[in-house]
């Protein structure tokens, strides 16, 4: 099955950028402002996306299946909704995390269990731009563009 890959270099340390990842605050900077999250395994993640006028796009549940400080994460989607689809249900997104030698972290990413077709594309770009944009400039700049901030920006952009 294919799985989608980002590798991602950050310019901060692995235990700053594993807070990220697993902290409802800092999940709300740079992924949704809606979301919770239980940092232990078994725990949960819960993601909702909402547009501008406050409907609910999406909603995503995480069960948290690995948990290593500072070195990784793995979820395992158990519910989702994301505008009638449901093509997470049951895939696996794994973050691994290591020091790059210089103060900073490189972030493997996979997300494995995704059909390949139009979420499998959609997806990818998606988490192309949660990482390698929102993620990373929270991480380096203290600003994020979580889920309505990209859709307004989109939007303006279109």
């Amino acid at each position: 099955m294919p799985a989608i890959i980002y590798k991602v270099l950050i310019h901060a340390a692995p235990g700053k950028v594993f807070d990220a990842l697993t902290q409802p605050r800092h999940l709300a900077a740079w992924w949704t402002p809606d979301c919770s999250a239980e940092a232990r395994v078994g725990g949960q993640v819960r993601l909702e996306f909402r547009a501008a006028d406050g409907t609910l796009d999406g909603v995503g549940v995480m069960r948290i299946e690995q948990l290593v400080p500072g070195t990784l994460l793995e979820w395992q989607c158990i519910a989702q909704d994301y505008k009638g689809e449901t093509d997470w249900l049951g895939t696996t997104i794994r973050f691994v995390l290591s020091a790059d030698g210089h103060g900073g972290t490189v972030l493997d990413f996979t997300h494995i269990g995704l059909e390949e077709g139009e979420c499998f594309d959609r997806c990818s770009d998606g988490w192309g731009f949660v990482l390698n944009t929102s993620l990373k400039n929270y991480l380096e700049t203290g600003t994020g563009v979580p889920y309505l901030a990209h859709v307004a920006h989109n939007a303006a952009h279109s």
